[in-house]
Formats: C-alpha cells, sequence, structure tokens
C-alpha cells in the first residue's frame, strides 16, 4: 500500500468571487477524507491562478486540515518564487515534483534547462529538512 496519495484541488476559478467558496468546500472535503485516509494525503499546488498556487492560500489550507500535506510541483508557483513557496510550507511538503519552465509557463523541462535556480530551491528542501523524493 503507498504511503501518501496526491491530490488536485479544483484547478482555477472562472472569476475570483468563486475562490473562497471553493477554499471552503476544499477544506471540508479535505478533512473528511484526511479523517477517512488511513495514508498521508498531499494536496498539490496548481499553477496560474489554480488552486494553492501561492503560498499563502496553501497555508490556509495546511492549517485548516492539519493532518494534510503538500505535494510541491516546482513548475507549478509562476507568482511566487518556489524556493520562497518551499520556505513558507516547510515541513508540511511531503513530495516534490521537478521540473523547470520559462518565465511565462509551466513547460516540464529537464531541471536546468530553464529559468529556475536550483541552488536555491535544493538549498529551501534542506533548510526545511525534506528528504523525501524528487519526481520529474
Amino acid at each position: 500500500m503507498p504511503n501518501l496519495f496526491v491530490m488536485h484541488p479544483d484547478n482555477r476559478p472562472k472569476d475570483e468571487s468563486e475562490r473562497a467558496p471553493r477554499m471552503e468546500q476544499l477544506i471540508k472535503s479535505l478533512t473528511e477524507i484526511c479523517e477517512f485516509a488511513p495514508r498521508k494525503i498531499c494536496l498539490e499546488n496548481m499553477t496560474n491562478e489554480g488552486m494553492l498556487y501561492i503560498s499563502s492560500e496553501a497555508k490556509i489550507i495546511l492549517d485548516a486540515v492539519p493532518s494534510l500535506y503538500m505535494t510541491l510541483d516546482i513548475n507549478h508557483p509562476l507568482r511566487q518564487m518556489p524556493e520562497s513557496y518551499i520556505l513558507d510550507i516547510g515541513s508540511r511538503i511531503k513530495n516534490v515534483h521537478v521540473s523547470d519552465r520559462d518565465y511565462d509557463k509551466e513547460c516540464h523541462y529537464l531541471p536546468g534547462k530553464g529559468v529556475l535556480d536550483w541552488d536555491k530551491i535544493m538549498s529551501a528542501l534542506c533548510s526545511i529538512g525534506y528528504d523525501g523524493m524528487l519526481t520529474y
């Protein structure tokens, strides 16, 4: 049996008025899922203005659901540097997807083939004590 499950939240709200109700429903659903699941549940951050696209939004969810963890897709936080996202979320990150990007969109380039500073990213992961897998 796997020791963690990765879930994608709802993607991008059609307009900003939908964001708060979606966050509220997401918290309710995740609370129920985490109470039911025998393993760790990791919620993945989405790209652009998708759910959890910035760490402050992820922190709201993580604070509301203490048994929830994060899958961080390094390629997804286009509005925030990944190393900042890592430092904000800290030890709640239990799974990391690695790929590089350009300045405008997720590209899923091999690490080092895009614009991300992998020394800063790896340093941030070390500083939070991350010892899990790096998945491409």
